[in-house]
């Protein structure tokens, strides 16, 4: 975005008329240095997926990332860096790994993001607008996956004797 598209911003929201062009290019620049940082951090999360440090760092990105964009009234940004985030936490509570299928899911957020952050006015695209919502639904839909799976495996109750004869520590003919 260039400073013409930074002032358009700042007339169509109130709030932001308060907001000075160094402030607004500040807030693009942090945006873009954090859009590097992420991508760089999903290379390392794909070469060590179980690491926790570095999907907590992924997840604290997408939290600025979500303010600054809600801040600069970037409403489909917002949509994907909160779609992320949540599904993000999702991974970090409730699985041991991060999916190669999320992970590059996650880098198409960033994608997204990048292309509506250098032209905003596709969002007003119908077909890009489509794009992201089938994206923003994807996010979704993995976070509902994780947590069904989740449910599922607290909603089994093995009796002793069935874990015991699983691990191979008893015989079937042993458990009445």
């Amino acid at each position: 975005m260039d400073c013409t598209d930074n002032k358009d911003i700042a007339l169509k929201i109130p709030e932001l008329n308060e907001i000075s062009n160094s402030y607004m290019e500040d807030f693009m620049s942090e945006i873009d240095e954090i859009l590097s940082d992420l991508e760089l951090e999903l290379v390392n999360l794909e070469m060590d997926p179980g690491n926790k440090e570095i999907l907590n760092t992924i997840y604290c990105n997408f939290h600025t990332l979500r303010g600054l964009l809600g801040l600069l009234n970037n409403l489909a940004g917002t949509r994907i860096a909160t779609a992320s985030e949540e599904l993000l936490e999702t991974v970090k509570k409730y699985s041991q790994s991060t999916p190669k299928d999320i992970i590059n899911t996650i880098l198409e957020s960033i994608k997204y993001i990048k292309e509506l952050k250098s032209s905003p006015q596709k969002a007003e695209d119908l077909e890009f607008s489509g794009e992201i919502e089938r994206h923003v639904k994807g996010l979704i839909t993995y976070k509902n996956d994780i947590l069904l799976e989740v449910r599922q495996s607290f909603g089994k109750k093995s009796r002793i004797g069935e874990i015991l004869v699983q691990e191979g520590a008893l015989d079937e003919s042993q458990v009445k």
